[in-house]
């Protein structure tokens, strides 16, 4: 190229973030073919009006999320191609770009140093500015001009260090979605650690872009903090299929068939996905709305329904016998106003659960000891039979008791570390998939059924956290025994 024609590219990419992406994007997925859609001609549109408010030293009227699903190439676009985009024009802004942890956010900031130090960026733009040759690490890089990139991880912090533009590209860790602890920690890093980053805490702009995971994620907590006649965050959410939570409202217009994207989101490979992830996670990652905002966790579609016999008879012309344990979620009191004791007896077949009996109960210590051993005598209760009760204060005296007068198999579970909707939430995907049984002819089923539908804003959850508690054992239970001997597997 020319010198006039280099010029004229210069302004271009200036000018357009979307035509300098194209041409970057060969540089970021050398082998893979660029998928253009519209939402990307959108975010770059967004993306540049920021640049330039704070190019302008304009006051910001709000900080920026952007929700939308996994594989959409927010990363590529925002967390490394942005920045660099923003350097051709005003290479001394500074810039703060955090992940769940800290390798991601260093992983990003060498790949924006890899378009800045590509042949075609050098071609462009060399002239304009030059890394520093002692500010170039990969967590931490300056050009001559004034302007630096520090990447680090959430939770973490760059002391003394100050942004322009706060990119935070995924807070959390999918895997985690389940950990409140984790949620909380992270909130009070944003609200305690990110405000105190600000170059100009009236101009600095901060973009928060993430998948939605939980009502308590990030996203969820800034926009709980809304200010009335104040709008502190602007919000941009882009489910994968149309949606009532598509914002702003006139992309709804933009949606083809029902979908984000025709060709890497299809309808096939959200299918998939729904599969895997199961309907709660789905929901969240992909549409964007956590399904605990509606309550209805568990669907009763989800349950299958077997009878006790033939199952047993099943088991029985295999020379099997099926282990059967029981897991209370105890309390001893008599007043109904409070939670009472409940009592899930459950066993395990080819991986499935299924629960055999279920009882709930309000009782005092000493009725509730002689009413344990009843229920495990109907049940068929062995020696390799375990009781398993909930870690909390009247559990350890429950399970003292048993000890004490019984000689049955009594085991304290571990101690959670989560809520009781997290924990549920970790187990949704075996009880959506199928794999929970319930006996058919049984009169408790309407009553576990109503608990579940209800969770977790329902009146009681004893008997959902002792099928949470089930569920969570299914690899240490004893799965079969044989009939000749009661030899264990």
């Amino acid at each position: 190229m020319n010198e006039i024609d280099l010029h004229t590219a210069e302004w271009r990419f200036r000018d357009s973030f979307e035509d300098f992406f194209r041409e970057a994007w060969k540089v970021i997925e050398p082998e893979t073919k660029l998928v253009w859609n519209w939402h990307h001609s959108y975010l770059c549109e967004q993306l540049k009006t920021i640049r330039d408010q704070v190019a302008g030293k304009e006051l910001r009227e709000h900080d920026t999320i952007i929700n939308v699903p996994p594989g959409t190439m927010k990363s590529s676009l925002i967390t490394i191609a942005f920045p660099v985009w923003c350097w051709i024009s005003h290479p001394w802004m500074k810039f703060l770009t955090m992940s769940y942890n800290a390798d991601l956010a260093i992983k990003h900031a060498v790949m924006s140093r890899d378009i800045i130090e590509s042949d075609w960026f050098r071609d462009h733009f060399g002239h304009l500015w030059r890394l520093k040759y002692d500010v170039n690490k990969k967590s931490e890089y300056a050009n001559n001009k004034g302007g630096n990139r520090i990447a680090f991880g959430v939770k973490g912090g760059a002391t003394g260090k100050h942004g322009d533009i706060l990119i935070c590209d995924d807070p959390m860790n999918p895997k985690m979605a389940n950990s409140q602890v984790q949620y909380e920690e992270v909130n009070r890093w944003w609200d305690n650690t990110i405000y105190n980053r600000m170059t100009n805490p009236e101009v600095s702009h901060k973009v928060i872009v993430m998948q939605r995971l939980s009502v308590n994620d990030l996203t969820g907590h800034c926009m709980k903090k809304q200010d009335e006649g104040m709008r502190l965050y602007r919000q941009i959410c882009l489910p994968a299929q149309f949606s009532s939570l598509i914002k702003p409202e006139r992309l709804k217009d933009m949606y083809t068939d029902g979908l984000l994207d025709r060709i890497r989101l299809t309808a096939n490979v959200l299918k998939r996905a729904r599969v895997s992830l199961g309907s709660n996670d789905y929901s969240g990652q992909y549409q964007q709305n956590p399904i605990a905002e509606e309550g209805n966790l568990v669907r009763p579609e989800w349950f299958k329904r077997f009878r006790l016999k033939e199952l047993e008879e099943r088991a029985y012309q295999e020379n099997e016998q099926i282990v059967w344990n029981v897991f209370i979620d105890g309390a001893y009191t008599e007043d109904r106003l409070n939670d009472p004791t409940a009592l899930l007896c459950a066993g395990v077949w080819e991986n499935d659960l299924y629960i055999r009996d279920v009882d709930r109960v309000w009782m005092e210590l000493p009725e509730l000891i002689k009413h344990v051993p009843g229920f495990l005598g109907r049940n068929k209760m062995n020696g390799e039979s375990a009781i398993v009760i909930e870690p909390k204060a009247s559990g350890h005296s429950i399970a003292q008791m048993l000890k004490r007068y019984t000689d049955l198999n009594v085991v304290i579970d571990k101690p959670p570390k989560d809520g009781k909707t997290e924990r549920m939430k970790s187990v949704l995907p075996f009880i959506e998939s199928g794999r929970v049984y319930l006996e058919e002819s049984s009169g408790w089923v309407p009553m576990l059924v109503d608990e579940l539908k209800a969770f977790p804003f329902g009146e009681h959850d004893d008997i959902a956290d002792t099928l949470v508690m089930a569920i969570t054992r299914m690899g240490q239970m004893k799965h079969r025994s044989s009939v000749l001997g009661m030899k264990s597997f």
